[in-house]
């Protein structure tokens, strides 16, 4: 029997969209070794001659699960990956107490952004920071693109599209499905619909980029996750090769990234 890509299962997703959500389960199709000192806040797939890198945005974490959030410790990261087994072939590290976030490449940039600092760092392919640009929220969460505009959450339900050169926000959408939605996490934009994390929650949320209606959910708590005794080490990184049809997803400090077919 032929697999059905993703992009014919989101295909006129918004279109039927009668009112009530499509539901979709995950199988997993491969495991890929992830370095469980990665405190996961941004996940971006490139193919890199012949080869499939993830480029991964790092950030901080709780001392403990019981400490305060302001007891934090690590070091906030920009790293090239290995996909096939988990080498870092290269890492830029942050200042202390810089907490990165969001990660998108865009016009051969890799835009990261910090959680509370509202600071954007961008970087050209070889990591080389070449700009530094003012957000204009006052957290930055998840990150990704349509083509045209960067599109950031904030820990609240509004989604911002930003232009890249200045991040001036151009729109904003409401995330919702009966109400809104708050603690929007990772983005990835996949076939014209965006896909984002929910923090502390086992599931994808599946947005229509106009209207900011949740189109569908993504049941990812069949996914293995030997690290989630621990609560700090959430669902976090959606990363898609669009080239393969390949969907991506990993965790903060999970030990592995996995490759799933949602069904």
């Amino acid at each position: 029997m032929s697999r059905i890509s993703l992009s014919d299962k989101l295909s006129n997703l918004e279109y039927r969209f009668c009112g009530v959500p499509t539901y979709f389960s995950l199988r997993v199709v491969k495991a890929y070794p992830h370095d469980t000192l990665a405190s996961t806040q941004g996940l971006v797939f490139v193919r890199e001659n012949g080869e499939d890198i993830l480029y991964e945005s790092t950030g901080l974490w709780r001392r403990t699960p019981t400490s305060p959030p302001s007891d934090l410790v690590g070091r906030s990261s920009l790293r090239r990956v290995r996909l096939q087994n988990g080498q870092i072939l290269q890492q830029r590290d942050l200042a202390d107490g810089s907490f990165a976030e969001g990660l998108s490449f865009f016009h051969d940039r890799f835009y990261q952004l910090t959680y509370d600092e509202q600071v954007c760092y961008v970087y050209d392919r070889y990591l080389d920071l070449v700009q530094t640009l003012r957000l204009p929220t006052k957290q930055g969460w998840g990150l990704t693109h349509n083509g045209n505009a960067l599109i950031m959450s904030d820990g609240t339900p509004t989604l911002s599209y930003l232009d890249p050169r200045s991040l001036e926000i151009k729109r904003t959408i409401t995330v919702h499905e009966k109400e809104p939605i708050s603690l929007i996490n990772d983005l990835e934009y996949i076939h014209g619909l965006i896909f984002a994390n929910i923090y502390h929650q086992r599931r994808l949320a599946i947005i229509a980029p106009d209207s900011g209606q949740v189109l569908g959910w993504v049941d990812a708590t069949n996914l293995p996750n030997p690290a989630q005794a621990d609560e700090r080490n959430i669902l976090n990184g959606i990363a898609y090769d669009k080239e393969q049809g390949r969907l991506l997803i990993t965790g903060k400090r999970w030990p592995f990234v996995y490759e799933v077919q949602m069904y």
